[in-house]
């Protein structure tokens, strides 16, 4: 059946297929199946097929031996891939593929997530790509079906995967899944304000060294700012940790001092107690003294004597 015959032979050929009936797939004439050229058959079903050429020479049928074909389903109408599905389930924790998984997740800052893909039929390492609200955030082979990212991020996210598919296997993609990650921050601490000074009775034209601290917890705080006010008058200002001087101490008198810590978005403001300051007079104290002397008044002249 290899060789070629005139044209005007009338030999016509078919394809059987195993089990079905010699004539049920005509192709052509002898002189049309060439060595070099053959005739052209369809094939109308997948699977494993075992097909032979007949030549029914008049009337005498000529059988080839049957040979194997794998045929296999052209999923995209391409002819050349299986269809293939892709599922995207989810599972807390780091590498639980336990259980069925989940479309949807809520979980806290930091917390670990597994992604468990499945494809339909099952692959050798199969590639799939990650999107993370539509953009591709992982490209990798999941060589156990699953991976596990850590949700560092506080926000609502949706995913999907995406089979880019091979020469025998049609590209798929998963439905969306969705994870909503929670933060973790509770808002600005509770904070305590101290203040003091170097100086508790200072002279007149001293200056004082001013002090305020800030804790949270018992741990001093080093960020943020500390306005000093004396009454309802801000005198100065420093940072949480630092120190200030105030200079206006012009006469005796006894004051009090105050700091008011501002807060930021990790700790909250707080006032201080008061503390007194006693300003002393820095001059040196004068005294005057009266003496009459005794033997002088004997004679009517009485001294007075200014001692200073």
């Amino acid at each position: 059946m290899g060789s070629e015959q005139s044209s005007y032979t009338p030999a016509e050929i078919y394809v059987q297929v195993e089990g079905g009936g010699y004539t049920d797939n005509h192709v052509g004439t002898y002189s049309e199946a060439t060595s070099s050229s053959g005739v052209p058959y369809t094939f109308t079903k997948s699977g494993s097929l075992n097909l032979r050429l007949i030549q029914n020479y008049y009337g005498t049928y000529y059988f080839s031996d049957y040979m194997n074909f794998n045929v296999i389903d052209s999923g995209s109408g391409n002819g050349s891939s299986n269809t293939t599905t892709l599922s995207l389930t989810l599972n807390t924790g780091s590498g639980n593929t336990t259980g069925t998984g989940v479309n949807s997740l809520t979980v806290n800052e930091g917390d670990m997530i597994t992604f468990i893909g499945k494809l339909n039929p099952s692959l050798t390492n199969p590639k799939f790509v990650l999107y993370q609200n539509g953009t591709k955030i992982q490209n990798r082979t999941f060589y156990n079906g699953w991976f596990s990212l850590s949700m560092n991020t506080p926000g609502e996210y949706e995913y999907y995967l995406v089979y880019e598919g091979n020469s025998t296997h049609t590209a798929s993609t998963s439905e969306k899944v969705t994870v909503k990650v929670l933060s973790n921050y509770v808002g600005p601490k509770e904070t305590v304000t101290t203040i003091s000074v170097d100086d508790y009775n200072p002279k007149v034209g001293d200056y004082l060294i001013i002090t305020p601290t800030v804790t949270c917890a018992d741990e001093e705080v080093n960020e943020g700012n500390v306005e000093i006010y004396l009454g309802d008058t801000l005198v100065n200002s420093t940072t949480a940790g630092s120190t200030c001087n105030y200079y206006d101490l012009n006469a005796p008198a006894t004051i009090k001092i105050y700091a008011i810590y501002k807060g930021t978005d990790n700790y909250k403001a707080s006032r201080s107690e008061e503390i007194e300051i006693f300003i002393k007079d820095g001059r040196i104290a004068s005294s005057l003294a009266l003496s009459a002397n005794a033997s002088e008044l004997a004679i009517g002249i009485l001294l007075l004597y200014l001692i200073i």
